[in-house]
């Protein structure tokens, strides 16, 4: 799905009922694959649209992030997208994605998942850095920093953008993690984005 069909998808996106939820985690759960990839997309809709809360209430949480873990690509990509907004909408989100074990599969898709799934990762594991010491520490400890520190120097601006996001929460009150950012080699590309980047890497 282009980005355009997705913004086009969200504005027809209403206020959902609480049958309507129910229905949409019981489609989360289901065998059929096509079925959990469009629950998830819906859910990642309804994330943007403010109902996060809600979402958490009716216990979305566990089978998307079960879906970013084990899902097909198109699954992993939805469930990173609601969980980057669930994350950023709530504290108690917030603390519940990472109480649901999120961190550890988010890795991987910075590693080697498509460009979109890495720039989605980096944007959630800068939510979940955000405000958050223990997590800063988390993040680090499961290698997340050396894959954000290659997106600095080499891939798009989107993930430019969000990666250097991530690194810069990641380095808040926490010198291991400046120090193993500056082994990685991310200062001189640092330096070259604050002088030529975008106005959003900047």
């Amino acid at each position: 799905m282009r980005e355009s069909e997705f913004v086009e998808l969200q504005r027809c996106i209403r206020q959902p009922t609480h049958p309507e939820i129910l229905s949409l985690l019981h489609e989360l759960q289901r065998e059929d694959e096509q079925v959990k990839e469009v629950a998830v997309l819906q859910c990642s809709c309804l994330a943007t649209r403010g109902d996060g809360v809600v979402l958490r209430q009716v216990g979305v949480f566990p089978p998307v992030i079960e879906l970013l873990k084990s899902g097909t690509s198109n699954q992993k990509l939805w469930a990173a997208e609601t969980l980057v907004t669930l994350a950023s909408d709530d504290d108690d989100n917030c603390d519940q994605t990472k109480q649901g074990g999120v961190i550890p599969p988010l890795v991987p898709l910075l590693r080697s998942g498509t460009d979109m799934q890495k720039q989605e990762a980096a944007y959630a594991l800068g939510n979940l850095a955000a405000n958050n010491e223990v997590n800063r520490g988390k993040i680090a400890r499961e290698g997340a920093i050396p894959p954000m520190v290659a997106f600095v120097k080499a891939v798009t601006d989107a993930q430019n953008q969000w990666a250097v996001y991530a690194l810069g929460f990641l380095s808040v009150n926490n010198e291991e993690n400046r120090v193993l950012i500056a082994q990685e080699g991310a200062i001189p590309p640092l330096v070259a984005l604050l002088r030529t980047g975008t106005r959003a890497q900047k």
